[in-house]
């Protein structure tokens, strides 16, 4: 049974030797994806890490005062890993019932907005709500690029594009706290966030032009007995086990933090 980018491929002309849809856009190379959705995770990875090397900046200008700030000052990072964690799967099964290119499309754009949120704060509650949204949007696009790789490549070559997927990944942890000490010791800390943003549309634009038709979704049929399917697919996306995830993890920092002794 053929895999969706080989029947792709074999859609794409009458005698069945055409080109995928990904090769129409990205002259037949699998390695434009892989650059796309690496770039991506890159994004996302970074900004997960970025701040550990910012926080006394950040909490010094969102007026939190250590060490009785402490326990609001650790949500800058929580927050950000229980949104990251409990979007994930979600992120995945969305991909599957709307296409990879809508869902990192829309993961861009929850970005953006986030980290235009974290730039303009000037008080801790502002600055959590970005992070959360980053978080969100940075969560989504991980499990999106793992499909898309599962998608563009088979059999050794795709164990290999996911494992360059996995080192672009922890490149972006790595950078993260560098980049974050470069920018604090020259700059202020917002221009972090700031810079997030040409990312972003950078992001937007190549997830734009260079999936745009390469979309396990989106080159489905339109009939009437598809879209009844994609109704049923979208029901299956389990959103209450996503509200239990997000809540199961909240409560836990929620009680280390309150609960953990001090030495």
């Amino acid at each position: 049974q053929m895999s969706w980018p080989e029947a792709a491929v074999e859609r794409s002309s009458p005698g069945g030797s055409g080109e995928s849809a990904l090769s129409a856009q990205a002259p037949g190379n699998p390695l434009w994806a892989l650059a796309v959705v690496g770039f991506a995770v890159f994004v996302a990875a970074d900004d997960l890490t970025v701040v550990t090397t910012m926080l006394r900046p950040i909490i010094s200008d969102l007026g939190l005062a250590l060490p009785d700030g402490l326990d609001e000052a650790a949500w800058v990072v929580n927050s950000y890993l229980i949104a990251f964690i409990a979007v994930m799967p979600i992120a995945g099964r969305l991909s599957d019932v709307i296409g990879r290119r809508r869902t990192l499309l829309m993961a861009y754009a929850i970005f953006t907005v986030g980290t235009i949120v974290i730039a303009l704060s000037t008080t801790l509650g502002p600055f959590l709500v970005g992070r959360v949204l980053t978080a969100i949007g940075g969560g989504a696009m991980v499990p999106v690029a793992l499909a898309v790789v599962g998608d563009v490549y088979h059999d050794k070559r795709r164990a290999k594009a996911l494992g360059t997927l996995g080192a672009i990944e922890t490149l972006g942890w790595v950078w993260g706290p560098l980049y974050g000490a470069m920018l604090v010791r020259f700059f202020d800390w917002r221009w972090q966030f700031w810079l997030n943003v040409p990312m972003a549309l950078i992001g937007m634009a190549l997830v734009w032009f260079v999936l745009a038709d390469h979309d396990p979704a989106a080159s489905r049929s339109t009939d009437a007995s598809t879209t009844k399917d994609a109704g049923q697919r979208h029901s299956q996306v389990d959103w209450w086990g996503a509200a239990g995830v997000t809540a199961v993890l909240a409560g836990l920092n929620v009680a280390l933090l309150k609960h953990w002794p001090r030495a």
